[in-house]
């Protein structure tokens, strides 16, 4: 009797687990494969915002200063101290090209190169020295309006800032023409100067002046001559 029971009960048991594993939700089955990933494509990078390009310097300006600083014209000028009048009109007209919006260097750079002289010796020393002088008239107070039409008809500024306020602004011979006649109309030996200081100064000669004759001289700009001349000065 015992027997025939635990057969029924075994019998019982594994028909309810065969029950429960047709009823069990099927596993999920595995995909085939993974799902690969979307390439991602390359960023573009942003465009840059197009520079600002320099405004092209008008023909008119480049002409004027052209003529001003025309080394045939300036070696042929008469008379004493006549490339003075030359370097406060150049400087009125690099002033008010560079009011417009225009690099004065890049007006110079093209003005000598419409004369064919760009990269000589003299012309880096003339392009050097225009811009030095604007410097000066700027500190000194002379590219003020008053200014600004006394340099337009090649006449002298007055000073209206620091020491020398009041003073006419004149221009310098930095080796005195006394002691160096043939840098008489070189632009690049004119500089402006407070008249006080200028007439305080007189033909002295400095180191300065030394120093500038050699690297002239060195550069083809000034004679043996005249660089004897200035050393000359020095020593007395």
């Amino acid at each position: 009797m015992f027997l025939r029971r635990h057969t029924a009960l075994v019998a019982l048991l594994l028909a309810l687990v065969a029950c429960d594993r047709s009823t069990a939700p099927p596993a999920p089955s595995k995909p085939a494969s993974e799902p690969q990933e979307t390439a991602r494509q390359p960023e573009r990078p942003a465009t840059p915002p197009e520079a600002t390009k320099p405004a092209p310097v008008p023909f008119e300006i480049v002409g004027e200063v052209t003529g001003l600083i025309d080394p045939v014209r300036l070696d042929g000028l008469q008379g004493k101290r006549a490339a003075n009048r030359s370097l406060r009109r150049v400087c009125f007209v690099l002033e008010s090209a560079r009011r417009d919006g225009h690099d004065p260097a890049a007006v110079i750079d093209q003005s000598q190169e419409a004369l064919n002289i760009a990269g000589t010796a003299r012309a880096d020393a003339v392009k050097a020295s225009l811009l030095r002088n604007l410097d000066i008239l700027g500190k000194l107070g002379c590219l003020e309006p008053a200014g600004m039409a006394k340099l337009e008809t090649s006449n002298a500024p007055t000073i209206t800032r620091g020491p020398y306020a009041g003073d006419i602004a004149s221009v310098d011979h930095i080796i005195p023409r006394s002691v160096c006649e043939e840098l008489d109309e070189r632009l690049y030996n004119l500089e402006f100067m407070p008249s006080r200081m200028n007439s305080g100064k007189g033909n002295r000669v400095t180191q300065r002046q030394v120093q500038l004759a050699e690297r002239w001289h060195a550069a083809g700009l000034v004679s043996g001559e005249g660089l004897r001349a200035v050393k000359t000065a020095r020593a007395d």
